[in-house]
């Protein structure tokens, strides 16, 4: 029987993490990489038979989650953050990792619901040497081939050996975030000094701005991302983006064009579509465009979103 480890790091979530460990119940292995708690979240955890250990926070989500990796034991690894509440079965999982049809693969997906978005995530995969985190923000699941001390030769792990399941996390905001609210925007702003070219840190610095309802600064960042971006669903999402910044700040003719660019990047994307429904007057037009957000099926779509959690102007008919 393969070993499943439940990697995780914490602090101060005495609020949050009891909620996350009994949704995981009948882990093989619990190990917590704890970064300075003063409140009882070792207490509560330690009740759960965790292996805990310490760490110095260093602004770095990757070096703290390969850190925790390092403690594991496990064959397989899977991954949760204190706020979050996995909704599915510890035995179905470990059924699926013991089945010689895993064999074939190195990472399995989960769905990740927040209270505005749902994504594909790499929340499970093997404790292989070659497998570990990048990036300071928003961490990538990436092989190592030359190992974690040449991060520069690191490439994606391919999509063979990556499988999407139907599993489901639920994730929801800590009371503890407010204690430094500017924490991933600090990390991004950090990883874009050495690099004002990273595409992907740029992107999720512009959601940084989006989540200030700032969308003049968000607009601004976006001009950036688009000198460097590729066409992927990112980028799609980037236009998404702008055409909701253009549209909050009164400009509904470059909000169209947006969104419309979002749709030709990437034709499955269906928020852009109820977005432009609600915008066009003409009713063959709305028709029109009900019928192709009929066809669009979210496939390879970065994030998932209820139009109406977007803008408060916007509501789904």
């Amino acid at each position: 029987m393969k070993k499943l480890s439940l990697s995780v790091i914490a602090k101060n979530e005495e609020l949050m993490i009891e909620k996350m460990l009994k949704s995981c119940e009948g882990v093989d292995e619990i190990i917590i990489l704890d970064t300075g708690s003063t409140d009882k979240t070792i207490e509560i955890a330690e009740k759960y038979g965790t292996v805990l250990t310490h760490y110095k926070w260093d602004d770095n989500f990757s070096e703290a989650r390969n850190e925790c990796k390092k403690h594991c034991t496990g064959d397989w690894l899977l991954i949760l953050d204190c706020d979050e509440v996995l909704d599915s079965h510890i035995a179905q999982i470990k059924n699926m990792i013991n089945s010689t049809w895993t064999d074939k693969y190195d990472v399995l997906m989960f769905d990740v619901q927040t209270p505005v978005e749902k994504c594909e995530q790499p929340r499970l995969f093997r404790n292989n040497p070659d497998i570990w985190y990048r990036d300071a923000a928003h961490n990538l699941l990436m092989r190592f081939p030359d190992g974690l001390d040449s991060p520069q030769t690191s490439e994606r792990i391919p999509d063979v050996r990556t499988f999407k399941t139907s599993y489901h996390i639920t994730a929801n905001v800590s009371p503890n975030h407010q204690a430094d609210p500017d924490r991933t925007k600090r990390m991004l702003e950090k990883s874009l000094a050495k690099d004002p070219t990273n595409s992907r840190a740029l992107y999720y610095y512009v959601r940084e701005w989006l989540g200030r309802h700032e969308p003049i600064k968000a607009l601004y960042w976006l001009d950036r991302y688009f000198r460097v971006a590729q066409a992927t669903n990112e980028c799609a999402d980037a236009h998404f983006i702008a055409a909701t910044c253009h549209f909050d700040l009164g400009d509904p003719v470059k909000a169209i064009d947006e969104a419309w660019i979002a749709m030709k990047i990437l034709p499955s994307f269906r928020a852009p579509l109820e977005f432009l429904r609600e915008i066009y007057n003409h009713p063959d037009m709305k028709a029109q465009l009900d019928r192709y957000a009929g066809n669009a099926n979210n496939k390879g779509v970065l994030f998932v979103r209820k139009m109406e959690r977007l803008d408060p102007k916007i509501k789904k008919k």
